[in-house]
């Protein structure tokens, strides 16, 4: 299984991480993306419950995967993402990292990962190629 991290508050940060779900699967592979994964009864439970839920299953999705893909897109990244990849560094998961050519600026946390590349160059035409924006 992928897990797909990324941010998706947006249409058109969830299109992201849609484009990229799909490209996967039609590779054949089982992906999870966080925003698919519905909790049982959530209207029904409290704030906490349901945010201890999404916290219990994205980390045990992380755990059980073979390798993370994640969406990163500079500072408009969001603080779960942050950790994801944080966590991933962690623990030796093997993690790409992708990033849209707009994306021009972001944390040298993030961008001294070993596997950061070009999000449209996978995308569109199949190719994992590096990417090299300014760290702060």
């Amino acid at each position: 299984m992928i897990y797909i991290a990324g941010s998706f508050n947006t249409p058109e940060k969830r299109a992201y991480i849609t484009r990229l779900a799909e490209k996967l699967r039609k590779k054949g592979n089982t992906v999870y993306v966080p925003m698919e994964n519905k909790i049982e009864n959530a209207w029904d439970i409290s704030n906490a419950e349901w945010g201890k839920a999404v916290f219990t299953e994205d980390l045990k999705a992380i755990n059980k995967s073979k390798s993370v893909y994640a969406i990163y897109l500079g500072w408009q990244t969001n603080t779960g993402t942050a950790w994801e990849l944080g966590y991933c560094y962690g623990i030796k998961k093997p993690t790409i990292i992708l990033i849209p050519n707009d994306v021009k600026i972001g944390s040298l946390m993030i961008l001294n990962n070993d596997r950061v590349y070009s999000y449209e160059e996978f995308i569109y035409n199949d190719k994992l190629v590096p990417i090299d924006i300014e760290q702060k």
